[in-house]
């Protein structure tokens, strides 16, 4: 697949990417009435993973975004965006 490059978002894309992800899921969270840890063991992934989260230090996997959509009864549409 010579020439035929992917683009890579640029480092101010990726950080407000996450920031908004950030805030849309601990949003979602505390509506929900979930610590941290809750949704956490309820999504299949650690508590610090969702710190990074909340904190915008990471996105998750795919996986993991659906199952936390899944949790919050959100899309995962409405948590990227």
């Amino acid at each position: 697949m010579r020439g035929h490059s992917v683009a890579k978002p640029d480092k101010t894309t990726t950080d407000q990417m996450r920031q908004r992800f950030a805030e849309r899921l601990r949003t979602a969270r505390r509506e929900a009435g979930l610590t941290q840890e809750a949704l956490a063991g309820q999504a299949g992934c650690t508590q610090e993973a969702i710190v990074m989260y909340e904190g915008a230090k990471r996105l998750p996997r795919v996986e993991i975004a659906s199952a936390l959509g899944r949790v919050l009864n959100i899309s995962m549409d409405d948590l990227l965006q």
